[in-house]
């Protein structure tokens, strides 16, 4: 069992992981739209709300790097099992630092003076050429979070709120995907969601009282 540190002198990286979680889900809400990789769409949307793309971009970057700090600190105090989920998420983390840059772009892209015929071309290939390299990043951050829920229940003697939270998407994300096909629920109300669970996850993790032989 590794030596832990006690739990009290962890509170800035607690704090990271905490307030990164939720600037990662405060980004994603600034954003006029979620899910979607149509490049006019895109343009049409941050167009009409550059400020808020702005900032979300700028929140999005804060929040990737503090919620890594937080993760990474978890995982190197932790078993060997604690390491898969966090791991992934770190790897999602670095997507979503990607993807703020995407929001950046697209601000700049929409600027007033900009040719929207000469940048168009440009936005289809971020959102589909090279979305296919930064795509497996941000599945990674889904992907992780039942892991480490899951983790999360196998090493604490009371896993609270925080195992329950990562492991919803698992149940949400397929009724989410039949509810958008069969009820066209507007995919940024799922995206918010999902994000939700693992952002309020990772929040209830960071905020938990620690268990003396799981710290």
């Amino acid at each position: 069992m590794n030596e832990l540190i006690p739990s009290s002198d962890r509170w800035p990286t607690r704090a990271a992981l905490a307030v990164g979680a939720g600037c990662l889900w405060l980004g994603w809400w600034l954003m006029p739209d979620a899910a979607t990789n149509d490049a006019i769409h895109i343009l049409d949307a941050v167009g009409g709300a550059r400020d808020a793309v702005h900032l979300s971009a700028a929140v999005h970057l804060l929040g990737s790097a503090l919620a890594a700090i937080g993760l990474a600190d978890e995982a190197a105090r932790r078993t060997r099992t604690w390491h898969a989920g966090a791991l992934l998420l770190l790897a999602g983390l670095v997507g979503m630092g990607a993807d703020a840059v995407y929001h950046q772009l697209a601000y700049e892209m929409t600027a007033p003076g900009i040719d929207r015929a000469a940048v168009t071309p440009v936005m289809t290939g971020m959102q589909t050429r090279e979305l296919r390299t930064l795509a497996p990043l941000l599945l990674a951050f889904v992907a992780g979070a039942p892991l480490f829920g899951a983790e999360l229940r196998a090493t604490r003697r009371r896993p609270g709120p925080a195992a329950w939270l990562l492991l919803s998407p698992l149940p949400t994300l397929p009724l989410a995907i039949v509810a958008v096909r069969a009820a066209g629920l507007p995919r940024r109300f799922v995206a918010l969601a999902v994000l939700g669970e693992i952002c309020g996850g990772l929040i209830a993790c960071a905020l938990a009282r620690r268990d003396r032989a799981t710290g």
